[in-house]
Formats: structure tokens, C-alpha cells, sequence
């Protein structure tokens, strides 16, 4: 048992740590350690949920500027335990990181999450070359997106059910 009852202040870890911690490194350490706790390395199709997104970490937005520290991450919601986290650079965005960041896991069998910024085909398309499925939650919210999700879905929505009334 620890005689404390409060983790130490953020200031003495830097204190004692000070420049002698590669953060990279310990990112990819501690990501691995976990990835080992998840279970089997391949995982039965569709069992294993990863899921992506991207949060400007609280109080690094410096006075007069509209930006801050701006991390993309892989959890794994049901084991609450993220395996992969990079940052988002100030020039680009979300949707640039999110290959680089899903190149960092293994995907075979996983089901990839994430919001409407993940849409994207070429990310979904190397997801699925990566052996993963996908699933993009897409809002009302956003202004035309799910219209247009309609109009590229109906054609099949037809295909279907003329293929569903033939096997009757």
C-alpha cells in the first residue's frame, strides 16, 4: 500500500523527471503493454472495437492564439485503455493523421469508430485493405453530409431489394 493518499502535483514528476523521459518512447511502451492485455492478436471478426478521434488538450491554448496541443488517439472503449496516440500538427488536421495514427495498430478483425471527420475514402479504404470494417457516425448536424450519405446509399438501397424480391 502507498502512505499517500493523493498522486504527487504534475510539477514534481517534471522536477524529477525533468528531460530524462523520451515521452515518444514511453508513448510506445505503455502502448504495447496494453495492446498485450486486449487478448488474442487476431481477434474474431467484428469482436474488437477501436475507436478514433481528436481532443485539444485543456489549457495549451496560449492567450491571443485560436490553437493548441492537439493529440489524435486509438482507444479501445470497452477496455477503456488508448494503444496509440500522435499528434496533430498546427498545419494540418484530423483527417491526415488518422492513416499515420491507424498505421500504428493492427486493425486485422477490428471495427474502426469515429465521427463524421473520419468519412473519408481513402481512410476507409485502408482500413478494409488493413483486414478492419468501419463504422462513421455521421450527424444531423452537419449541414448536406447526411443527404448526400443518402443519395450514394439509395442506388444500392435498390439493388437490394430487387435482389431481395427475386430470392423469394
Amino acid at each position: 500500500a502507498l502512505s499517500r493518499q493523493t498522486m504527487p502535483h504534475a510539477v514534481t514528476f517534471s522536477r524529477v523527471l525533468g528531460d530524462k523521459l523520451n515521452c515518444m518512447e514511453l508513448e510506445e511502451l505503455t502502448g504495447e503493454f496494453f495492446k498485450g492485455q486486449i487478448g488474442p492478436q487476431v481477434p474474431e471478426r467484428g469482436t474488437l472495437t477501436l475507436s478514433i478521434d481528436g481532443k485539444t488538450l485543456r489549457g495549451t491554448i496560449p492567450t491571443g492564439h485560436r490553437q493548441g496541443v492537439h493529440l489524435m488517439a486509438a482507444n479501445l472503449p470497452r477496455q477503456g485503455v488508448v494503444i496509440a496516440q500522435i499528434e496533430v500538427g498546427a498545419k494540418t488536421n484530423e483527417i491526415t493523421t488518422a492513416p499515420k495514427l491507424l498505421k500504428m495498430v493492427n486493425l486485422n478483425g477490428v471495427v474502426v469508430t469515429g465521427d463524421a471527420m473520419q468519412a473519408q475514402r481513402q481512410l476507409s479504404g485502408q482500413i478494409v485493405r488493413d483486414g478492419g470494417d468501419y463504422l462513421w457516425l455521421v450527424k444531423a448536424n452537419q449541414a448536406g453530409l447526411p443527404g448526400e450519405i443518402e443519395q450514394l446509399i439509395e442506388p444500392i438501397k435498390g439493388v437490394l431489394a430487387s435482389a431481395n424480391h427475386r430470392c423469394k
